[in-house]
């Protein structure tokens, strides 16, 4: 991870919650933490009462993930993005609302957006966490 203030500060935040668990080594389950904990404490006016299962949007994100190293193509839009997951998750019988997820990965910067319309995730160890 690169040594940004706020990954600094998401590092501090999940080593705490890991207790006598954290070991510098066990860098998947430090992931796992950030994650669960970038999506406890987003807030984002919403309609939905409920916030997306951290499992499900890694199962999700673990999909897509996969079919962008199949491509080849690091890059995607939000159109690609939502159009490869909604179909995943109507075969999946899996309801979470796309928009929340990407507004969410982009707004904690794990997704970058290169213009208005290409995105990329901001470091490749997250393509290889959610594929895992």
């Amino acid at each position: 991870m690169h040594r940004t203030v706020k990954n600094c500060i998401s590092i501090l935040r999940a080593s705490s919650k890991m207790g006598n668990e954290y070991s510098p080594i066990n860098r998947t389950k430090l992931l796992e933490i950030i994650l669960s904990g970038v999506f406890q404490d987003y807030e984002m006016p919403t309609y939905n009462d409920k916030k997306p299962d951290v499992k499900d949007c890694s199962f999700v994100l673990g999909y897509f993930c996969e079919s962008l190293v199949l491509r080849g193509d690091f890059e995607f839009s939000s159109e690609y993005f939502k159009n490869v997951l909604t179909k995943f998750c109507d075969d999946n019988y899996i309801e979470l609302d796309l928009n929340y997820l990407l507004n969410v990965l982009i707004d904690n910067s794990i997704i970058g957006v290169k213009n208005l319309n290409t995105s990329y995730f901001k470091n490749s160890y997250w393509v290889f966490y959610f594929i895992l």
